[in-house]
């Protein structure tokens, strides 16, 4: 009880025959302030007021409100009901170099709350691994390690999923699709969620999620060495630091080869009986990687740049459901954030190119040897103005493949929105809005809707409502001669309703959300030919489902996650649900730690999906069966001179279930991976 009522301030304001409550809130978040200085200034002197203490305030006199890392405001009578102390990001250079660098203007920004992942000591070099902690979340993997992988999130396609490395959106404008196999799994420091979607704020694909990969930007000077199975990664990073500016790097490589054995047991294979047994499948990886990052500081100016390259040869087999052959891929990515801000305004630039060679000779069709490559500029402004913002993005995209008609494309669009944010005592307003323009188009509009409440200050009822889109990708319009270049805009409605109860010993959280798809762009074979599909837009679908999720932090030396999801998103034409949606997921994590040692196992379960093998008009054949994964870590840190040194044993798969989570394309069983991390210890630092 003491610490609910110190978690609300009111300041009780008599003026003769009536008093007004005042309440001290977080200009950013809208949850009230504990233990700010309410401070009566009279005849010069200061009496400084006990939080929740009431007192007699007369007109003459002025309220002045201070709390420890918040800007200082100074008010006169007659007092609002609500006082907002806005956040400050920057104090002094201490504060810039060990706190901020590592937390630049490369993270998502929402009101509601973020799910996030950091990296732990030791990290499994399967990517899908990490993803999966993500609640609901569904990874789509093309084939072992050289295999394509993608997400997807309550039922959406993963091109309705927005990806971004430190800020830069990854998906590509040819498929729609971010392949998170691009980024280097010794980058995935810090992943950011936000499981709604939010195209007002984020832009084109923010239907159905947003995932932020952050790649930590450490005051680190360590050595990553891993060994799994016919596969090794090292990864280098270090830093330089002055008294205005860091400048630090990630560089590495990882090479593995895969071959797989499948035996055929489950009825969802269409090819006759004979055809069981596949030894001849293999994945093969190769990627190389440098990725700078610079932070500047003076003043009230602090400059941020981030940037990727990475390239990735890859070698992996065809279905396993059709005769053997092993496609080549060769793909790229460059990535180039600047980010500048200077008091309440903030200028942001990226580019980003891509480019892929995708090549292979079928028994049953001609060769293949497509290129694609895809330039992007885009260019953001932001104006803070106390509780609204405005901001313009103006955005163009180049493209060029050989497979597609025309085989030149381009695009230029500019973006125009506000954010505007209320508090009040009764409950927490954010509307977002959004028009995207494009030359020869409609216009494209866009908002979100958050009414929030806190009760006390770790109980939050929040309701969201939303329209998003989704364009066409150059795919869906121009790749020959399948694509469909009348194609319209895809938007959604979606509504959530969110319960959080948040509190040092454990948090929980229960989301609840129907999405309605309008304009659905679907890809469907052609009457009578499964070989032959093409692009459409399905009238509506819709999406219904729940997700719970359970965090225990402090259980001794114990840390426990668990989430649970359920979901079925409807072709209403068809009134099957779509290819690959499981509509169960459940995940659980926990990690103990004993002295030195950390012990984590993950357990992550996928209920039957449909396949993409359908008949004309979309409804599934058949049914990939459920899934349930197990993996586990150990990891041994200590400390030698001014090293720390930290060993890690990894076992992925431990039931060596063979499973696809794309049709046609199996996963490595069981497989063990083995990690040693030597890093420099600074003066004073703890082993972890």
């Amino acid at each position: 009880m003491v610490q609910t009522i110190q978690n609300i301030l009111y300041l009780l304001c008599l003026n003769l025959i009536f008093a007004d409550q005042i309440q001290i809130i977080d200009g950013l978040t809208g949850k009230p302030i504990p233990n700010a200085h309410i401070i009566v200034v009279d005849n010069n002197t200061e009496n400084i007021i006990n939080t929740n203490e009431i007192t007699k305030i007369s007109k003459e006199q002025t309220v002045k409100i201070t709390k420890d890392g918040y800007q200082t405001k100074i008010i006169k009578k007659p007092l609002p009901i609500s006082i907002k102390l806005f956040p400050i990001i920057y104090e002094h250079p201490k504060i810039y170099i060990l706190d901020t660098l590592r937390n630049p203007h490369y993270e998502l920004r929402h009101p509601q709350k973020i799910i996030q992942i950091r990296k732990e000591s030791i990290k499994s070099r399967n990517i899908t691994n990490t993803f999966t902690e993500l609640p609901g979340m569904i990874v789509k993997s093309y084939g072992g390690a050289g295999g394509v992988k993608t997400l997807s999130f309550n039922g959406s396609q993963a091109d309705r999923v927005q990806v971004l490395f430190n800020g830069i959106i990854i998906n590509n404008e040819q498929s729609g699709n971010a392949d998170i196999s691009q980024i280097p799994v010794s980058l995935l420091k810090k992943i950011q969620f936000i499981p709604t979607g939010s195209s007002s704020r984020f832009g084109n694909s923010a239907m159905s999620g947003i995932i932020n990969i952050n790649s930590g930007f450490n005051l680190d000077e360590s050595l990553e060495i891993g060994f799994i199975n016919n596969g090794l990664n090292v990864n280098y990073s270090n830093y330089f630091a002055k008294n205005t500016y860091l400048f630090g790097f990630n560089s590495g490589f990882y090479n593995e080869k895969q071959k797989i054995k499948w035996n055929e047991s489950g009825d969802y294979n269409p090819v006759i009986s004979s055809h069981k047994s596949y030894d001849w499948f293999r994945s093969e990886l190769s990627q190389k990687y440098f990725s700078p990052w610079l932070n500047y500081k003076k003043k009230d100016l602090n400059i941020s740049l981030t940037g990727l390259i990475t390239d990735n040869n890859r070698i992996h087999s065809s279905k396993i459901f059709g005769p053997e052959y092993h496609p080549k891929m060769y793909d790229n990515l460059t990535l180039l954030g600047i980010n500048i801000k200077k008091s309440e305004y903030q200028f942001n630039i990226s580019y980003k190119n891509q480019f892929i060679n995708y090549s292979t000779v079928s028994p049953f069709t001609p060769p293949i040897n497509a290129k694609h490559t895809i330039e992007k500029y885009k260019i953001n402004n932001e104006i803070l103005f106390n509780s609204i913002s405005i901001f313009n993005s103006n955005i163009y995209t180049k493209s060029y493949s050989n497979s597609t008609n025309p085989s030149d494309t381009s695009s230029i669009q500019s973006h125009y929105g506000f954010t505007l944010r209320s508090f009040n005592d009764i409950f927490n307003t954010h509307i977002t809005f959004r028009t995207m323009l494009e030359i020869k188009k409609s216009p494209i509009h866009s908002f979100e809707i958050i009414f929030s409440k806190h009760i006390y200050d770790y109980f939050l009822i929040s309701t969201i409502f939303s329209n998003n889109f989704k364009k066409p990708n150059f795919n869906d319009l121009y790749w020959k001669p399948f694509g469909n270049k009348y194609l319209e805009t895809e938007y959604s409605k979606n509504f959530y309703l969110k319960f959080e109860y948040d509190k040092k010993v454990f948090d929980i959280s229960y989301i609840t959300h129907v999405i309605n798809y309008e304009n659905m762009i679907i890809w469907l074979p052609k009457p009578g030919n499964q070989t032959y599909w093409s692009p459409e837009n399905i009238l509506s679908a819709i999406s219904k489902g729940h997700s719970i999720k359970l965090n225990f932090t402090k259980l001794k030396n114990t840390h426990f996650k668990f989430s649970l999801s359920q979901n079925s998103t409807i072709n209403k034409s068809t009134n099957s649900q779509l290819a690959y949606t499981p509509e169960w997921i459940t995940n659980f994590k926990i990690k103990y730690k004993l002295s030195n040692f950390n012990l984590n196992l993950n357990y992550n379960h996928n209920s039957t999906r449909n396949t993409n093998y359908t008949t004309y008009n979309g409804q599934s054949l058949h049914k990939m069966p459920a899934y349930s994964i197990i993996n586990t870590t150990i990891d041994y840190n200590f400390s030698i001179s001014k090293y720390q040194t930290i060993i890690g044993f990894l076992v992925n798969n431990i039931t060596d279930t063979r499973f696809q989570s794309v049709y046609g394309y199996p996963e490595l069983g069981r497989s063990i991976e083995f990690q040693i991390k030597i890093k420099k210890r600074k003066k004073n630092e703890k082993i972890l």
